[in-house]
């Protein structure tokens, strides 16, 4: 049997252009230019000083007195006003942890926010005005946000990790300190899924060793091939020898959210017979899409050729696979 593993914001805003500044440890913050004021309808009475409608609009006098007052619709008039300057106010901080890549994310907080791309590995390597000021952090996969990490931050009410996990973040300590915790749930399904097809493939295929022989053999010249039993014909078919047919395989899946779900549909596509593990998939969600529900870890086991393992890594999913379940094979 084979066993693979796997663990795993778009908008676009026409706004003024973003002009970069020197940014924090050598890093830039960039923050757009403020707009001009917006305008404001305002529907005003008639004041003391303004024209009387009985002056600009005919009535009559009746004998009595009275007189007849025009539409009453009329005493209101539509004043289109420019609105005045409003005193400026100081744009929220928002920390790009590590990397720089905020393509997505940028169009989105030009506008509202100052953002500053720190390019970190760990907390002692972030700006000190960061550390104090930031209300918001994105990051990666890069940087470890420690329960002594997270005590560095002193205004911090945000982390958005972008990617689907956060093991990379203490969310108790976080939950503790009142900073909320978000994730990207369908960050990179599709390319994730496909990878993971790819070398389950492999493992059937052998593409990856075969490949690896063609290219020392086309780096090796031809009257030295014959020295090297590696780049020899048998060596080659030999390789060639441990393919085995996908069509009717038995492919396990632990862990059917969204990233073993395109998994399952890829992989029934190649002829494979898809069994599942996962408590928290409701019941008869598996007829929806022609596979097998196993209760039990050790079920699954028993019942693959190949595992393919996509849960999240927490407590209760550490040494979900263990050398136990291996052995029992």
């Amino acid at each position: 049997m084979s066993t693979t593993s796997n663990t795993q914001s778009s908008a676009s805003s026409s706004a003024a252009p973003a002009s970069s500044t020197p940014g924090l440890n050598g890093a830039q913050s960039i923050k757009s230019e403020s707009s001009q004021p917006a305008k404001k309808v305002r529907y005003d009475s008639p004041t003391a000083n303004s024209p009387s409608p009985r002056n600009n609009h005919h009535h009559n006098n009746n004998n009595n007195g009275s007189f007849n007052l025009p539409n009453p619709s009329l005493l209101i008039q539509q004043q289109q006003q420019q609105q005045q300057p409003a005193p400026s106010q100081t744009r929220p901080l928002v920390a790009l942890l590590d990397g720089r890549d905020c393509s997505v994310e940028m169009p989105i907080l030009k506008d509202i926010a100052t953002v500053a791309f720190c390019d970190a590995q760990s907390t002692n390597e972030i700006h000190e005005k960061v550390l104090n000021e930031a209300q918001a952090a994105l990051l990666y996969n890069t940087i470890n946000l420690s329960r002594d990490d997270l005590l560095k931050f002193k205004a911090l009410k945000l982390i958005v990790k972008i990617g689907y996990n956060y093991d990379n973040i203490d969310v108790k300590a976080a939950a503790e300190l009142n900073i909320a915790v978000c994730n990207v749930a369908a960050y990179c399904v599709e390319e994730v899924a496909d990878s993971t097809m790819s070398m389950i493939l492999n493992l059937y295929r052998r593409t990856h060793w075969l490949a690896n022989n063609v290219q020392q053999k086309l780096k090796t010249p031809s009257h030295q091939q014959q020295q090297i039993g590696a780049l020899t014909p048998e060596h080659t078919r030999e390789l060639a020898n441990g393919c085995v047919r996908v069509r009717g395989q038995n492919l396990g899946i632990v862990g059917l959210g969204k990233v073993g779900t395109a998994v399952a549909v890829r992989a029934r596509a190649f002829g494979f017979n898809i069994y599942f593990y996962d408590p928290n998939v409701a019941e008869g969600f598996e007829r929806s899409l022609g596979i097998h529900r196993c209760h039990s870890i050790n079920d699954l086991v028993h019942q693959s050729d190949c595992i393919s393992l996509h849960a999240s890594l927490n407590e209760t999913s550490y040494h979900l696979l263990n050398e136990h379940s291996l052995k029992s094979i």
